[in-house]
């Protein structure tokens, strides 16, 4: 899962020292670490060391977490950003869609996201994204890791009601930690943390 990023001025901006995201979840910068930051596992096989020096019994060893394979719905998507005038502030969201197929494509989508609200230096802040968001990722040692990574959809912010210009959806590539049980997720990094519910199969 990823989260929405973005640098333009009155929109969330990436905070310093790490690559911009939002799913993710979850992905989403602004909101869309995929969310996952999102979810994204890759189907593949690999041939043990007898099968490589052509010994029969070779064994075919997944290398995926079968537990991520699904359609997620995001209960609680977290995360701090920087919005220009607010500085640093903790918003929270949720309603993405995150679809994970078993040959690792991750589809994170924000159209029944609820608006990203939060509240600093007595402003309140507002982060509405559209869009989607797909990927492909890699899972070992409790983590997730994404690549090929494209995003298509706007993120807008609103301070005290006043609505900012909106900004293109970007999304992060940045490893997420994440733990998977039965039809529940969680994800996290030191920016972002999701929680997720397995709906059903992918579509």
């Amino acid at each position: 899962m990823n989260r929405p990023t973005s640098g333009a001025s009155g929109a969330p901006a990436p905070p310093r020292g790490r690559s911009p995201y939002l799913v993710p979840l979850i992905c989403l910068g602004v909101v869309a670490v995929l969310l996952m930051a999102a979810i994204v596992v890759v189907a593949v096989t690999r041939p043990d060391r007898g099968a490589r020096s052509g010994r029969a019994g070779a064994v075919t060893v997944p290398v995926i977490d079968p537990c991520l394979v699904g359609t997620w719905h995001t209960i609680l998507n977290s995360q701090r950003l920087t919005v220009d005038g607010v500085g640093p502030v903790d918003v929270a969201g949720q309603g993405v869609v995150v679809h994970v197929w078993p040959d690792g494509t991750d589809v994170q989508d924000y159209a029944g996201a609820t608006p990203y609200e939060g509240a600093a230096g007595g402003h309140q802040v507002s982060i509405a994204v559209t869009g989607t968001v797909r990927a492909t990722i890699r899972t070992g040692d409790g983590t997730i890791a994404f690549r090929d990574v494209t995003a298509d959809g706007t993120v807008t912010a609103t301070v005290d009601g006043v609505r900012r210009n909106g900004v293109r959806l970007t999304a992060g590539t940045d490893p997420v930690s994440y733990t998977c049980s039965g039809d529940g997720a969680t994800e996290h990094t030191s920016q972002y943390d999701a929680k997720l519910v397995r709906t059903g199969a992918s579509p």
